[in-house]
């Protein structure tokens, strides 16, 4: 049966291990919402072009063009909303892996620290034969 500290050793080691994971699964939804949202702006941005003998835009005549720009900005605002709930959530992750990590530094320090005194107590013993 392995020891208590290694044990704790262990646990904190996978507890580390399983928030770096949610910590990096969050960053990349995080990235992919900001892709989606950089895109959509990138669409709104580029209106269609007027035209050159009427000067007029002929997307905007027919009213297609509002319809889908009304559509784009609602989907912008949920983008945005769920960004925000993502980064939230992320800082939350952060705050958890900064506290595995902080647990996991102490349990192998305490780890490193009985091994030594383990090979000094054996090292005493041999000097004193």
């Amino acid at each position: 049966m392995a020891e208590p500290i290694a044990q704790l050793a262990d646990l904190t080691a996978m507890k580390l291990d399983h928030a770096m994971a949610e910590l990096s699964a969050s960053a990349a939804t995080i990235v992919h919402l900001e892709g989606l949202i950089a895109d959509l702006r990138d669409r709104l941005l580029h209106l269609p072009g007027l035209d050159a003998e009427t000067g007029q835009n002929p997307a905007l005549s027919c009213g297609h063009f509002d319809r889908w720009q009304k559509q784009a900005e609602g989907q912008l605002r949920h983008l945005n909303i769920q960004l925000a709930l993502a980064r939230a959530k992320h800082e939350e992750m952060t705050s958890s892996a900064r506290l595995a990590f902080g647990r996991d530094s102490a349990a192998k320090a305490i780890q490193d620290k009985t091994l030594r005194a383990q090979q000094d107590m054996q090292r005493r013993r041999v000097e004193h034969q």
